[in-house]
């Protein structure tokens, strides 16, 4: 098996249903029928299609990295650029636990909080973006709720890539009331070099300068609105 073709069969696995709808769709810019795409039901078969068209091969993956930035696959589409001729590709380099770098953090961070984080896990998935229908799939698919943190932090990490930052964790966690875990985050770590600003401060600068800017710009529009009501030196005059 070459590796173009096993790296097609690592990305078909990691594909969920709705991504794939998304692809599909997109397809039919590439001449690709209504009834034909309604008969392909996962992604391989999806590929096997274009690379019958020859709209995608080993030497030919634009259309690939198209679809899977499309779908919000932007750690598979990574995934595609770094590859390298017939490079082999694990399915699981993107949630190893290799040396930390920029901040990315270790899936023994994300067990770390998982336990505490318990029944606000699904609100965590949304305020990092993770599609409902994803949610929806690991609820039904793991019956513990320390599980279903694990894996759908897994799954933020893979979306992200390079930005699945522990900051970008944290933040989220402090946005749904949930300082506590951010804090148990920042300092699980704090032991790899991974520092992580939980402090009020930061979240205030933030407010404060959003807060600037909406008064300011209420303030200006309220001076718009009086100014032609105000009375002019002529019309006193008259």
């Amino acid at each position: 098996m070459s590796g173009f073709t096993s790296l097609l069969l690592n990305i078909s696995k990691e594909i969920e249903r709705g991504e794939l709808e998304t692809m599909k769709f997109c397809c039919r810019d590439y001449g690709i029928g209504a009834k034909r795409l309604e008969e392909i039901t996962g992604a391989h078969e999806l590929f096997k299609e274009l690379m019958k068209r020859e709209l995608l091969g080993a030497e030919n993956k634009e259309i690939l990295v198209e679809l899977l930035e499309k779908a919000d696959r932007i750690d598979l589409k990574n995934q595609v650029l770094s590859i390298q001729g017939s490079a082999r590709v694990d399915s699981h380099s993107s949630v190893t636990d290799d040396p930390v770098a920029n901040g990315i953090l270790k899936d023994a961070h994300l067990n770390e909080i998982a336990e505490d984080l318990g029944r606000d896990w699904k609100q965590l998935g949304r305020k990092l973006d993770i599609p409902s229908s994803i949610l929806g799939n690991i609820d039904e698919e793991h019956r513990r709720v320390r599980e279903k943190a694990v894996e759908m932090m897994l799954r933020w990490k893979k979306r992200n890539g390079n930005n699945a930052t522990g900051q970008v964790l944290a933040d989220a966690l402090i946005k749904i009331g949930r300082k506590d875990v951010a804090e148990t985050l920042a300092s699980a770590c704090q032991q790899d070099g991974i520092n992580i600003d939980t402090s009020e401060g930061r979240r205030q600068g933030s407010s404060v300068r959003e807060s600037s800017r909406t008064e300011s710009g209420g303030v200006n529009s309220m001076r718009a609105d009086l100014e032609p009501k105000l009375p002019t030196q002529e019309s006193k005059r008259r």
